[in-house]
């Protein structure tokens, strides 16, 4: 690894809403992923699914001081402004229109006619943890 990566574990949620003729109803659905991105939060550069599969599989070569953890997390805390538009980009976009499309082909397979779908995704998305990867020098 050549440049500084960080993981984060999200937790999207999102709220189903049936709309028929008797009325609405409600579901709540939720779906973690590993995000990852290369460089700082002022310049992130998201990676694909292939690399963070390898980031979550690397052995590590080394270990930084509890300091310097410390240090780097609270950097990543301190930046999570400059992340919230990529992980409101995600829940809204990717994640909830990929679940709207799962939840809809499910339910015409169950035979519901004359119903309506919607997913709001419930913002901001969580963030259950972080991790910051570093290249040996």
């Amino acid at each position: 690894m050549e440049r500084r990566a960080t993981l984060l574990l999200v937790r999207f949620r999102y709220h189903i809403i049936t709309k028929t003729g008797d009325g609405e109803t409600h579901l709540i659905a939720e779906d973690c992923q590993v995000l990852g991105f290369a460089g700082s939060p002022a310049s992130t550069e998201w990676t694909d699914a292939d690399i963070v599969e390898k980031l979550i599989r690397a052995k590590p070569e080394a270990n930084v001081s509890r300091d310097q953890a410390v240090h780097f997390l609270n950097k990543l805390i301190d930046s999570f402004e400059m992340l919230w538009y990529s992980l409101t980009e995600a829940a809204e976009e990717k994640n909830g229109k990929k679940l709207l499309r799962a939840h809809a082909r499910v339910r015409k397979a169950s035979q519901g006619r004359g119903v309506q779908y919607q997913v709001k995704p419930h913002l901001p998305p969580d963030v259950l943890r972080a991790y910051v990867y570093l290249p040996l020098k």
